[in-house]
């Protein structure tokens, strides 16, 4: 979804006066393959300068990064850059204060993250860090990756939890075969929740109620109350969530980041914790560390396991030296 105001400042809400990029690239550690997006540094009218991350996935549909700096130099912008900048005003607040939004906080602990069920061969570890719950995306070989998570659920007692996400929607027949060849090789007693196996559809959702299903918010707007929603503070707003919360229209909440810049991850980490602080009934255990996703590099974030790792410095945390020294490009 493009937004153009040229007459206006872009950003009514947040006025902003310059914005900087410095793109990156973040090396997947056994698939060889990347990921790429673009830290901003934004100042906004007042003076105030914050940082956050620019990370599209344009396998959800969303504009790839190019689309999205070539939409700002004209000075259009799109809702993730809006998301963007609503995370930066954050932290400008936070650096004129000189203080660290983080400080004093209870970060949620965080589940362990598991993208190649196949390969995996870390549990020993995992375990040894302290992880009690699991996330495995599942996608292609669908039953051969099954048998392997019920052999490592198999192998733990119930106090560990599993939760599972489909990499890519199944559609009714499909998610019909799974369940009937097999989610009966897992423990269902184990499975913390199931994360959207098919897009979001009152029908399918009321007729499969009976399993721990979970919905995404890359996955539409929920008309119907769901057990549990996924929560990325990159993609909707905390106001958004206080909207679902006030209809009823979830019992649990995760929140997540993107698999994107360490960035996200401390900025997801500040708002899970404003929201648990206000509503604690609610406090789960979410998905704010990256574990082994990623090759290491200036910015990766210590490795405290399920604990979320604090920086000292000011705003999100990063050594105000690190950030400086990036290559920033001016795009007005």
């Amino acid at each position: 979804m493009f937004i153009a105001d040229k007459k206006k400042n872009i950003c009514s809400q947040w006025p902003v006066s310059k914005i900087w990029f410095s793109p990156y690239e973040l090396k997947l550690k056994k698939k060889g393959s990347s990921r790429f997006g673009a830290l901003l540094k934004i100042e906004f009218m007042d003076g105030k300068t914050g940082h956050a991350d620019l990370h599209p996935w344009p396998e959800k549909g969303e504009a790839s990064l190019k689309i999205h700096l070539e939409k700002l130099r004209k000075k259009e912008v799109t809702f993730l850059f809006l998301r963007a900048v609503a995370i930066a005003w954050e932290e400008a607040q936070a650096r004129a204060k000189t203080v660290n939004l983080l400080s004093g906080l209870k970060i949620p602990l965080s589940h362990y993250l598991i993208l190649d069920i196949e390969n995996f061969s870390a549990i020993d570890k995992a375990l040894h860090q302290g992880f009690k719950f699991f996330k495995v995306k599942l996608n292609h070989p669908l039953k051969q990756q099954t048998q392997k998570l019920s052999n490592l659920i198999n192998d733990l007692d119930s106090s560990f939890k599993w939760r599972l996400d489909f990499h890519r929607d199944l559609n009714e027949r499909q998610w019909k075969e799974w369940v009937q060849e097999c989610l009966i090789l897992l423990k269902i007693n184990n499975l913390d929740f199931i994360e959207v196996p098919f897009s979001y559809q009152e029908r399918l959702w009321i007729k499969n109620r009976k399993y721990p299903l979970a919905l995404d918010v890359w996955n539409g707007e929920n008309t119907l109350p769901v057990s549990t929603l996924i929560w990325k503070n990159s993609r909707k707003s905390i106001e958004d969530l206080l909207k679902k919360k006030s209809r009823g229209l979830f019992k649990r909440v995760i929140f997540t980041h993107g698999l994107s810049h360490p960035m996200d991850q401390l900025s997801s980490a500040y708002f899970s914790a404003r929201f648990y602080k206000i509503y604690p009934s609610l406090r789960e255990t979410c998905g704010l560390v990256q574990g082994d996703i990623y090759d290491n590099h200036a910015f990766s974030l210590p490795n405290h396991g399920p604990v979320f790792p604090y920086l000292s410095g000011i705003g999100w945390g990063f050594d105000s030296i690190l950030l400086e020294g990036l290559p920033w490009k001016k795009i007005f």
